[in-house]
């Protein structure tokens, strides 16, 4: 998402890989724990995963919803407030979509209905008031197309053409022309609208025409204007054959009809990707070509290359950006990183449980290794067959390789008293699509 620290990888076979900030438990798996390491979630069958600020929720294939995280306001939609630290079965049925912002949810229902939970003091879940709601509640607003979240405020698409806004207008984010917060969706005057995209609290409007009209904090150039004056009221972005437009925190990306990229905004984590940790006021081009598509956290971004691979840049204190590490320099990459997800194609192991560690022996490498916690260590001889016999054996999860390589079990086969656990490292164009919360 991008105002948080944590990111979800979504893999064609539906199993999903997770790192970075994870205080509430919002990566999904027992503990809270951040990681720096790509780790597995323990289900697959993940459709799709919505992420607020440190709160989480997997649209599973067979329509139920899952989530974990952060709860304090109820964001969850579980009735309460207590944080879920693994994830916990959604009583809500029949919900088509979900959207999160920091700390509120809308769901979209299979009858067109809205309903909505969480944080609501800016007004920003629209119900006419500034009282958090724990469980979901039915939303006034019918014949709803589209919404658009940024941090604190709302967008509402509508079916016929028109948009509604309400919640946390201090920047001027909602374009209405003031600094006022709405409680109520009120009806916004722009009209002609394609589509809205939203950082923390700046604001893109891409019309059918083609042009680009913006609002909202600019403190630090991300609406890329030339300027870092913050604007209450819309103006036409100088920018044209914008193709999409990606916002983080305070940062933006523009996906240009030709290929290009242009970004512009808050750099102090490298999040543009440019090599150093300036601000830019108005969008420069971007040295990367061969993207396909970006996708932004707090202040961390990732390119997903033409060519299958994704590379990365920006924050990673928290290890958001797995690369097995949480920082190079100052908690940091300043120019875009390959993530390795490349490395050993294919082999089967020897697994066994010994005093809480776990041997395994890579066939097609003839080294023995352990796994202590996180820790891929090699062993200073190989273990004797007898190690691996009668003993208990355990599906893992991850290992991760310092070999560059990701290793999941695929399956088992007993033979003569041997666990034989098949493995294969994961390629990076397995995976068809990230998430950040």
């Amino acid at each position: 998402m991008k105002f948080s620290h944590s990111t979800f990888f979504i893999m064609k076979d539906g199993s999903v890989i997770c790192c970075g900030y994870n205080q509430y438990g919002q990566l999904g798996f027992s503990g809270t724990s951040s990681q720096s390491r790509l780790m597995y979630l323990p289900f697959s069958g993940v459709r799709k995963i919505v992420c607020g600020g440190a709160h989480t929720f997997f649209i599973m294939e067979d329509g139920t919803i899952k989530c974990c995280g952060y709860n304090y306001y109820g964001q969850l939609g579980t009735g309460d407030t207590e944080n879920k630290l693994t994830p916990v079965d959604l009583t809500l049925t029949g919900v088509s979509d979900i959207v999160c912002g920091s700390d509120y949810t809308f769901f979209i229902m299979e009858d067109g209905t809205i309903k909505c939970c969480g944080y609501n003091y800016y007004g920003q879940l629209g119900l006419g008031d500034t009282n958090n709601r724990t469980s979901p509640v039915n939303h006034p607003l019918t014949g709803v197309r589209k919404i658009v979240c940024g941090a604190e405020y709302t967008f509402f698409l509508m079916k016929d053409g028109t948009i509604k806004c309400c919640g946390y207008n201090y920047r001027g984010q909602l374009g209405l022309g003031d600094t006022s917060n709405r409680t109520s969706p009120v009806n916004h005057p722009l009209t002609g609208v394609k589509d809205i995209v939203c950082g923390g609290n700046h604001t893109f409007f891409i019309m059918e025409d083609g042009t680009i009209k913006c609002c909202g904090r600019n403190s630090e150039g991300q609406l890329g204007i030339g300027n870092t004056n913050n604007q209450t009221k819309l103006i036409t972005h100088p920018l044209t054959g914008v193709k999409d437009i990606v916002c983080g925190g305070a940062h933006t990306f523009f996906i240009m009809e030709d290929g290009t990229i242009k970004c512009c905004g808050l750099n102090d984590y490298g999040q543009l990707g440019l090599g150093g940790t300036n601000n830019r006021s108005s969008p420069v081009n971007h040295p990367l070509t061969g993207v396909k598509d970006i996708v932004c956290g707090g202040a961390h971004t990732f390119f997903i290359m033409e060519d299958g691979t994704i590379k990365c840049c920006g924050r990673n204190n928290y290890g958001q950006l797995g690369l097995d590490h949480n920082s190079s320099s100052n908690n940091r990459e300043l120019e875009p990183k390959t993530i390795p997800f490349t490395g050993v194609k294919a082999f089967a192991s020897y697994t066994s449980i010994d005093n809480n560690d776990i041997y395994f022996v890579l066939s097609n490498e003839n080294i023995n290794y352990t796994i202590r916690g996180n820790q891929l260590i090699e062993l200073d001889k190989p273990l004797s067959q007898y190690q691996f016999k009668k003993r208990g054996f355990t599906n893992l999860d991850l290992l991760y390789t310092n070999i560059e390589s990701i290793i999941r079990p695929m399956d088992f086969d007993r033979k003569e008293g041997e666990g034989r656990l098949f493995k294969k490292a994961l390629n990076i164009n397995r995976s068809k699509k990230i998430i950040i919360s």
